[in-house]
């Protein structure tokens, strides 16, 4: 739910905003990072059965952006994932069509025209448009 007054679920969009901020990011590489360092699975860098702290199977592998975004908001798709999978929420979150954002990769698709994002174009292409409009009107 929203919060600081506001009501109803989150939508997509803004689930779509918060996956790609660099902190859920960033979290997601730390932890495949970690595996690649140890050479563990996320299983095995959970806290295991025998340990004081042990409260769930898996935590560690619960701890995958597009995982966490299942269990908080329940955006969860048709994924089968296995708990030992650390990264196939966020893959199949990144293949997810979000209205108006495009594919859930983060990667949005910029309008090919110059070099510049489509927000710094917009406005020369509308000062280029005007110039040539004048100089039509001025010159007949």
């Amino acid at each position: 739910m929203f919060k600081a007054g506001r009501s109803g679920p989150v939508n997509e969009q803004f689930s779509y905003k918060a996956l790609c901020k660099a902190e859920c990011l960033e979290n997601d590489q730390m932890h495949l990072d970690a595996m690649t360092y140890s050479g563990c699975t996320c299983l095995e860098l959970s806290t295991q059965p025998d340990d004081k702290s042990y409260h769930i199977e898996g935590d560690w592998c619960k701890h995958n952006s597009g995982k966490l975004l299942c269990d908080i908001l329940g955006y969860c798709g048709v994924w089968n994932c296995g708990l030992d999978d650390f990264m196939c929420p966020r893959l199949e979150w990144n293949k997810k069509m979000i209205p108006y954002k495009g594919y859930g990769n983060c990667l949005r698709e910029e309008i090919p025209v110059f070099s510049g994002s489509p927000r710094s174009t917009y406005p020369l292409l509308l000062t280029i448009i005007m110039c040539i409009i004048i100089s039509i009107f001025s010159l007949s």
